[in-house]
């Protein structure tokens, strides 16, 4: 009989274990809503801010603040960036994402980097975005970042970093407002060239609700 009866409370245990798990899941899948995104790619000026880049990163203006605002870290030395049409599709990925959710984590509230194929999971990476900005020569002065302290330099010194080799920039607009993203590695995706996207896009965006 005891034995019996241990059975049964295993077997209610067992149960309520899986009734619990099952409400979770239904817990979380309530937390989840498909937002639709339309837009269009403006990749053709997009990619002319690499020129602006590296120029940065080759020129005499390739410094930052030191991280107590005493003196500028100077940057020398430095090879300009090779444009990766696998970051640019990366790029594009995040630029209509930003538009759902404007943060480094991701609409489904993961983070930025798991947009990063596996190639390239591995690699040192950065990005910068932004949003508002009407043409690359605004969007790429408000990451250059000139006149900021250390604090106010992250996008520069994303731009400035000897860890990065490649770069993929994306420009989207969606309900007319400018969605700006650079994605930077130091690994190479595919530097292959690809034609520029200007075309429209209709996309699904898994987003996470409170």
């Amino acid at each position: 009989m005891k034995n019996n009866i241990s059975f049964f409370k295993k077997f209610i245990y067992l149960l309520l274990v899986i009734v619990l798990l099952s409400n979770n899941s239904s817990e979380v899948q309530a937390k989840t809503k498909k937002v639709t995104v339309k837009g269009y790619y403006s990749q053709t000026d997009a990619r002319t801010m690499l020129s602006s880049i590296n120029d940065l990163r080759t020129g005499d203006e390739s410094w930052y603040w030191n991280g107590s605002n005493t003196y500028k870290v100077q940057k020398s030395n430095l090879k300009g960036l090779k444009y990766d049409y696998t970051l640019e599709k990366i790029a594009m990925t995040r630029a209509i994402e930003i538009a759902v959710t404007f943060s480094h984590t991701r609409p489904n509230g993961k983070s930025c980097w798991t947009a990063y194929t596996k190639k390239l999971k591995n690699s040192a990476k950065g990005e910068n975005i932004a949003a508002g900005y009407d043409t690359v020569e605004e969007v790429y002065e408000a990451w250059e970042e000139e006149d900021e302290k250390y604090n106010g330099q992250g996008h520069r010194r994303n731009m400035l970093s000897q860890s990065f080799r490649y770069v993929g920039i994306a420009h989207v607009v969606i309900k007319g407002r400018d969605y700006w993203v650079q994605e930077f590695s130091s690994k190479k995706g595919s530097t292959s060239y690809t034609s520029p996207k200007e075309s429209g896009f209709k996309a699904k965006i898994k987003k996470v609700t409170k």
